[in-house]
This record gives structure tokens, sequence and C-alpha cells, in this order.
């Protein structure tokens, strides 16, 4: 079923966590949500200033709280490219719409309007729909029987 580009980021960050937080180690289903959570982030926003891929910041992230490191080439007026910014989105729930962001960098507060295109790029991409599922092809399910 179709699930916005951001339920999919938190619910694979949650697995992760949990997964690290267990006694007994599960390699092979913590493999394949390392997998899942980077097949997501190629959905994460690509070109147009974003050159180098943003990712999730697995270390600050949890299910109610998405860290995406966000990378951006801006250009000047006449087209050529100014020096690289690291910008960080940050995605919290939120009571009255899908979710709250922030976007934080070590930059003028938005003087170029580059916060502004970066939240509204994020807007989109995040709440896009996607079919992308975790393969559990092959894993050992058990059930309760009675």
């Amino acid at each position: 079923m179709p699930t916005p580009l951001y339920v999919k980021l938190a619910r694979a960050v949650q697995a992760l966590q949990h997964l690290n937080n267990k006694d007994v180690a599960q390699p092979d289903l913590e493999h394949r949500w390392e997998t899942h959570l980077t097949e997501l982030e190629a959905l994460l926003p690509s070109g147009s200033g974003f050159d180098s891929g943003c990712v999730v910041n697995r270390e600050r992230s949890r299910a109610d709280r998405l860290v995406i490191v966000a990378p951006f080439h801006p250009m000047d007026q006449n087209g050529s490219y100014l020096s690289w910014r690291q910008y960080r989105v940050i995605i919290t729930p939120s009571l009255t719409n899908y979710f709250d962001m922030e976007v934080t960098g070590k930059y003028p507060k938005d003087a170029d309007g580059v916060r502004e295109y970066i939240a509204d790029t994020f807007q989109a991409a995040l709440t896009r729909e996607t079919d992308l599922r975790v393969d559990t092809s092959g894993l050992c399910q058990t059930t309760n029987a009675q």
C-alpha cells in the first residue's frame, strides 16, 4: 500500500533502533532494514543544488524525529556555484499537519531564500507516496500455535 516517504523513513529508523537494542543480534534483518533505508534515501531530493545526496542521520534520528543531512550547492545570480552549504532538515510529528519541519544551517537567516527552497523541496518529497517495502523474503517467521 502506498505510504508517504516520511512515514517509511520513520519506520525504518525505528526498526533499526529496535534491532540495535535487542539482546539477540539479527544481522540479516538489520541488513535488510539498512538496505531499505538506503533505498528510501534515494527518494530524497537530488539535483538542483542537492548534488551530493541527502541522508538520514541514523544517530540523531528516531521514530518521532527525523534528522536529514542535506548538503546544498547554491548558485549566485549569474548561475555560478557558490561554496557548499550543510543544512539539516528536522522532521517532527504534528497534530494539525502531517509533520513540522525545521531547516537549520550555519548561514544567514534565509537571506537568499535557500532555506525556504529546501523546505518546499523536502515538503514535496516527504509527502510523496511510495510502494517500496523492506525485503522479508526468506526470513524465518514464527507463529503461535494453539
